[in-house]
C-alpha cells in the first residue's frame, strides 16, 4: 500500500493542512462534495501510512482512519498490479512484504476469511506455508469467500485503466478502450436492474467490446518496454478489466451476473459465484487439515448443510463408530470428514 500512498499527494501537502483538520472542516461545511471528502480520506490514509512507516508498523487496515472503499483504492495496489519487492522502488518499505516476512517466521498466523479466500484463488501465494487451518466463526465463511470471489465492472473502471494505458500505447488502441466504456454505459443504462441471462443482449455485446479492446491494449503494453514499473502496472490493470469482461460475457452457469445501481456513480455490473464449495474443497480442505469452529454450525441439529456448502460430501462423513476405532469414546463425539 505504501508505494501508492507515497505517490498519491505532494510532499509538502501535509504542511498546509492536516488530514484531521481537513476532515473536521468538511464535516462542518455545507458545501462539501464527494470529491472533497474523498481527498480528505486519502490524505488521512497517507498520514497514517507515513506514521506506520516511522513506527515500523504493518499498516493493518483494521487500524486505519475511517475511509470508504474508493479512498482505499486510491492508496493501495491490487494484487495483480504489485510488481514484487525486487522490482518495486518501494519494495524495501512495503507493508505487505513486511507482514509476509513476519508471517514466514511465525509458528501461528492469524488472518481473516477474505485473505484465506484470496490465498485459495491465487494458488497459495498470499499466505506462508502451513500444515493446518482453524477457521473461527465458520458460519460466515461461505459469505466471506463468496464476497472475495466476486467482482464488478463499471464504465468508470474501464475509463480509468484506459487513461493509465494511454501514455504507453497508440492513441487508437486506448481510444478503442475508452469507446468500449461508453458502449458499456449505454448497455447498463438500458438494462433492467436484475440478473443478466440473455447471451444475445446489449450487455453481453458491451462486455465483448470491452474484452476485445482490453486484449489489444494488454498485447501492446506487454510487447514493448516491460521493465517500466508504470507500464507493468498499467498492463496488469487492463488485464484485470479483460478478465472481468470475459467472465461476465460468458454468463457461465457457475456464476450469476446482474446489473446494480449505485447512489453516486451510476450503474455497474456485478458477478458472483453461485457456489464456492469447489474452491474451498480443492484449495483449502483438500490441501490442509482444517477445523471449523462456531456456535452455529448446526442447522436443524445437523452439520450436513454447512459441510455441503464448503464442498464436503456426505459419503466422506465419519460416524462415531468409525472414530471410536482409533480415538476412543470421548474423542469420537466430534463431527469429522475424511480428507
Amino acid at each position: 500500500m505504501h508505494a501508492a500512498a507515497a505517490g498519491g499527494a505532494a510532499q509538502d501537502q501535509s504542511v498546509l493542512i492536516t488530514a484531521g483538520d481537513l476532515i473536521d472542516n468538511l464535516k462542518s461545511s455545507p458545501q462539501r462534495t464527494p470529491e472533497s471528502a474523498l481527498g480528505a480520506e486519502v490524505l488521512a490514509l497517507r498520514e497514517w501510512a507515513e506514521d506506520q512507516l516511522e513506527r515500523d508498523g504493518l499498516a493493518d487496515r483494521d487500524d486505519a482512519p475511517p475511509h470508504t472503499e474508493r479512498a482505499w483504492a486510491q492508496v493501495s495496489v491490487p494484487v495483480r498490479e504489485c510488481l514484487g519487492a525486487q522490482r518495486c522502488p518501494y519494495g524495501a518499505e512495503c507493508f505487505v512484504e513486511s507482514s509476509r516476512d513476519a508471517a514466514r517466521a511465525a509458528d501461528l498466523v492469524v488472518t481473516n476469511h477474505a485473505l484465506l479466500a484470496i490465498n485459495a484463488m491465487h494458488g497459495g501465494t498470499a499466505l506462508p506455508e502451513h500444515s493446518a487451518v482453524i477457521i473461527d466463526e465458520a458460519h460466515e465463511l461461505v459469505s466471506r469467500v463468496t464476497s472475495a470471489a466476486s467482482t464488478e465492472l463499471s464504465p468508470q473502471m474501464v475509463e480509468r485503466v484506459a487513461r493509465r494505458a494511454l501514455p504507453f500505447v497508440e492513441d487508437d488502441e486506448a481510444l478503442e478502450l475508452l469507446e468500449s466504456a461508453k458502449t458499456l454505459r449505454t448497455a447498463l443504462d438500458g438494462a433492467a436492474l436484475e440478473r443478466v441471462e440473455d447471451p444475445d443482449g446489449a450487455f453481453v455485446a458491451a462486455c465483448v467490446a470491452v474484452r476485445n479492446a482490453a486484449r489489444a491494449v494488454v498485447s501492446a503494453l506487454t510487447s514493448g518496454d516491460t521493465q517500466s514499473p508504470d507500464r507493468r502496472q498499467a498492463a496488469a490493470a487492463v488485464k484485470e478489466i479483460f478478465d472481468i469482461a470475459e467472465r461476465m460475457s460468458a454468463l457461465d452457469n457457475h456464476d450469476v451476473v446482474w446489473v446494480a445501481d449505485r447512489e453516486r456513480f451510476g450503474r455497474e455490473a456485478r458477478v458472483s459465484p453461485l457456489s464456492v464449495a469447489g474452491l474451498m474443497r480443492g484449495s483449502v480442505f483438500g490441501e490442509h487439515t482444517t477445523v471449523l469452529t462456531s456456535a452455529t454450525l448446526k442447522i436443524g441439529g445437523d452439520f450436513t448443510q454447512t459441510a455441503t456448502s464448503v464442498g464436503l460430501k456426505e459419503s466422506e462423513r465419519l460416524t462415531s463408530g468409525d472414530l471410536s476405532t482409533d480415538l476412543g469414546a470421548d474423542e469420537a463425539s466430534s463431527d469429522r470428514a475424511r480428507g
